[in-house]
């Protein structure tokens, strides 16, 4: 191709239609990746999602996408809903509006202070929007009271003291400095985590409480303490600025360490003796604030390597969100690397968390630290396996150069539509189809496309197929490629009779055809929190 008509040479037209296309074809967790790639990719795909909306974050195949993308991302999409009169069901959007235009009013910004202010706004909201699509769709009664409560949280999160001021000292203001709103939580709360220390020292002088939490119920934990079985905020998402539970957990979640101080005053100290107490350093190590850790702890009066509990919960946590200062802070305490995080079901250690995560930096700085590549006995999970169910293929050459197995991670990456990592590994050792798989009842080839049909992946199919894998003389087992997995897909079983790798009596090819087709979305298998059909097929994996 002629290197001056690369697609950034496109005309403007051509150039937004192919994005366009790709964001459909791809989805919106791929297309989200794709930023990376220069900043003519990131500001059309950004348009692409967020004004156009050429697929609604509210896509029933993608329940889980609204809680996956970042909260500056959906605050884009929200404002584009709030000045285009789309998404009045959603009262999260309507409060985007009122809000806005409450603050506009009251600012007389200029139109580039106005925007960026919206976007603030917007973001806070957003940040509080429920995950679940059966929750934001109930109506919230929004009275005059919460109305008032919203406009004073607008200003707190822009830092505005003499309208936050103004809001609170009016003749018969119905804004009150202990109220929470749905929409954005308590005031201290959220005066603390965007940082604004100036107003988090009003707020107090105005009676609100410093002690006080939103949400989470506060219980006497003492050395006994221990999370309960929820975890930490949000179940492992990345809001950085939730202003949940206590001001002082939202100050160390924020990493802002003058209101911290301001919060540790004897006068406005939590007891830490609360569940609340220990909860704020967790806050800490998720935002990735080792000094804040090491304050919090200090005041209990123990050393880390006393608070086994806490020390093991801070370890799963920092090693997630990729905090490599806070992870150092937990083995310099003296625990062992290789040690189950608590509360941690799905991972068998630290290194699986950051392999699952494709965190190379933490996989590297576990290795480099002596984190085994092997699990435990009798543990299924492994940190190959998770990085290939993630498609992170650099993680898993960096396991495999350290001594990893990478026996069955062909099924795995296959299983969860990772079609770039099945052509890597099939190119790397096309010999891996013919061996037995881990029962001893097919090859592992045959497992693998068992998979693929399984999870509707032609890519993968045709992978298999050219690599010589093939169904003929397969027993009907009532398992695919016979039973009911391809009630839904008959265009997967098209493929397959294309390609010549199955035997299917005819009038059991017939009997496929008059089946219901994958419009009921009952029918469609879910593979990284989407769910499969033709239409959405591409919009699993990494890649």
């Amino acid at each position: 191709m002629d290197p001056g008509m690369g697609i950034n040479n496109f005309p403007a037209i051509v150039f937004a239609s192919v994005i366009e296309y790709l964001v459909l074809t791809v989805g919106i967790y791929k297309a989200v990746r794709l930023r990376l790639v220069n900043k003519a990719f990131n500001s059309e795909i950004l348009f692409a999602i967020c004004n156009k909306q050429v697929i609604d974050i509210d896509d029933l195949a993608t329940p889980w996408v609204s809680s996956r993308i970042t909260p500056s991302i959906k605050a884009q999409i929200f404002l584009y809903r709030s000045r285009s009169g789309k998404g009045k069901q959603d009262s999260y959007v309507t409060t985007i509006t009122s809000v806005n235009k409450a603050i506009d009013l009251l600012t007389q910004q200029t139109e580039e202070g106005r925007d960026k202010q919206h976007q603030i706004i917007a973001e806070a909201i957003c940040t509080m929007h429920p995950h679940s699509i059966e929750h934001w769709q109930s109506t919230i009664n929004i009275n005059t009271h919460i109305e008032a409560q919203n406009i004073l949280s607008g200003a707190i999160v822009l830092g505005n003291l003499p309208l936050v001021e103004s809001l609170l000292e009016a003749p018969n203001t119905l804004a009150r400095v202990n109220f929470e709103t749905p929409y954005f939580g308590r005031p201290l709360q959220l005066a603390a985590v965007w940082g604004h220390l100036h107003i988090v020292r009003y707020l107090i002088h105005r009676g609100a409480d410093p002690r006080a939490s939103s949400y989470d119920s506060e219980d006497d934990g003492g050395p006994d303490w221990r999370p309960n079985g929820k975890g930490f905020i949000d179940d492992k998402q990345r809001y950085y600025r939730k202003p949940r539970g206590s001001a002082l957990r939202a100050a160390a979640l924020g990493g802002h360490e003058d209101i911290v101080n301001l919060l540790l005053k004897p006068e406005h100290r939590l007891s830490t003796s609360k569940e609340e107490y220990f909860r704020a350093i967790m806050a800490a190590a998720r935002g990735g604030h080792p000094n804040i850790c090491q304050l919090l702890i200090t005041l209990t009066g123990k050393p880390l390597r006393h608070l086994t509990r806490l020390r093991d919960e801070i370890f799963g946590e920092a090693t997630f969100h990729g905090r490599e200062e806070v992870v150092q802070m937990v083995l310099d305490s003296g625990l062992d690397i290789d040690a189950k995080p608590r509360q941690e079901e799905t991972y068998v250690s630290a290194l699986d968390i950051a392999a699952s995560r494709g965190d190379i930096r933490m996989v590297r700085f576990l290795l480099d630290r002596g984190a085994s590549i092997r699990p435990p006995v009798m543990l299924t999970a492994n940190p190959i396996k998770s990085a290939a169910s993630g498609g992170h293929q650099e993680v898993m050459e960096i396991l495999l150069e350290h001594g990893a197995n990478d026996e069955r991670v062909l099924e795995v990456a296959t299983n969860r539509g990772q079609a770039r990592l099945v052509k890597w590994l099939l190119a790397k050792d096309p010999s891996q189809v013919t061996r037995a798989d881990r029962y001893g009842q097919y090859t592992v080839g045959v497992s693998a496309l068992l998979y693929a049909m399984k999870i509707r992946n032609p890519d993968i199919i045709a992978l298999l197929v050219d690599a010589g894998v093939s169904l003929k003389g397969i027993p009907d087992t009532g398992f695919i490629p016979h039973g009911d997995e391809l009630l839904s897909s008959v265009w997967i079983l098209d493929l397959l009779v294309s390609l010549g790798v199955v035997d299917l009596d005819p009038e059991k090819y017939q009997s496929y055809q008059r089946t219901p087709e994958e419009d009921n979305i009952r029918y469609q298998p879910m593979r990284r929190r989407v769910k499969i059909s033709r239409r959405t097929w591409q919009w699993v994996g990494k890649h």
